[in-house]
């Protein structure tokens, strides 16, 4: 396209020349000189109708080109997206698939990473889960088998809000259920308000402890089979 322009340019300045040069030369009878006059201002109407012909269709090229851009631009920002999508959806499914049947509950057990009780119920509510809300022996029982020996796990209950007070954080209601070490609770200090899960290798059992909210331990997540299939369901067809 451009070495076009540049050729029609080169023609339309020679045709100028010449026309300047016709007027010059006074040799010429007036008849001659009109005839020439008239086919150098065609040459130069037919030029000047190609420069434009040639600049419309450059604009239209670039508009074209323009166009394709855009759409490239926001075809590669949806796969861009679609991959990020992608990337989420695997990472809540795979949040999902850590939590293994211990007795009759679905439990997660974080063994690597110590949190304060507050942050490890935050942790547990991002994966659609809960801390543990324990209501028999028999799931204590199960769970000593997989925990960790002489270990202490954040679990639901807490007396924040009132000493002796003891209140689950799944259900906002006075906890039903306790299995106390010996002397437990006793609010040492005034500053135990949670309660942990220490496993005891030396009697073989695990016991409830009140202990600092601000204290970072291990901890234990619980959910329900339904609520596995329902996220992982709404996950699957989001």
């Amino acid at each position: 396209m451009d070495k076009k322009l540049e050729a029609l340019g080169r023609e339309l300045a020679i045709q100028q020349e010449l026309k300047k040069s016709s007027q010059q030369v006074d040799t010429l009878s007036p008849l001659a000189e009109i005839e020439k006059n008239e086919k150098l201002e065609a040459g130069l109407e037919r030029i000047q109708q190609e420069l434009e012909k040639s600049s419309k269709q450059m604009e239209d090229t670039l508009s074209k080109i323009a166009q394709i851009d855009e759409k490239l631009y926001t075809q590669g920002r949806q796969i861009e997206i679609q991959q990020e999508l992608t990337k989420i959806t695997h990472m809540r499914l795979q949040r999902l698939l850590v939590f293994e049947k211990i007795g009759s509950k679905y439990y997660y057990i974080e063994k690597k990473i110590k949190m304060n009780w507050s942050d490890a119920l935050h942790k547990c509510r991002e994966m659609g889960a809960h801390l543990a809300s324990l209501q028999s022996e028999d799931e204590i029982k199960a769970l000593y088998r997989v925990l960790q020996p002489n270990q202490w796990y954040w679990i639901d209950l807490n007396d924040i809000k009132k000493d002796r007070e003891f209140i689950s954080a799944t259900t906002g209601l006075p906890g039903t259920f306790f299995h106390w070490n010996e002397n437990e609770p006793n609010n040492k200090d005034n500053s135990e308000h949670c309660v942990e899960l220490y496993t005891f290798t030396s009697t073989s059992q695990s016991l409830m402890n009140d202990q600092s909210c601000s204290d970072g331990n291990f901890f234990i997540c619980q959910t329900s089979w339904d609520k596995i299939q329902h996220k992982t369901t709404q996950i699957i067809l989001q």
